[in-house]
């Protein structure tokens, strides 16, 4: 798992892509959590990139879909981020 600041903040997030999808590469254990208590389902095609995901809050589901991040903040609130603005709003953290 990765760690990213956004300043202030520092976030926990992963990469929804295939391979994490299919459980081929980790997945943080709070997500694994959330799926289990059915917070967060992950759905996979035969096609590669094709997954996405629903995250469901008190008031809506949310899509995430392949190769956006699922960003886990300090308070607990899960929600997604496209790639792009993922990439403009955090960096990785080192050590």
């Amino acid at each position: 798992m990765t760690k990213f600041r956004k300043n202030p903040e520092v976030i926990e997030a992963f990469q929804l892509t295939y391979n994490v999808a299919k459980g081929e590469d980790p997945m943080p254990t709070w997500a694994k959590e959330l799926i289990e208590n059915g917070t967060l389902k992950i759905t996979v095609s035969k096609k590669a990139n094709s997954q996405f995901a629903i995250i469901k809050t008190l008031d809506d589901k949310i899509r995430v879909d392949a190769n956006d991040f699922i960003i886990q903040r300090v308070d607990g609130d899960i929600y997604p981020c496209k790639l792009q603005d993922f990439a403009k709003a955090y960096t990785a953290v080192t050590g």
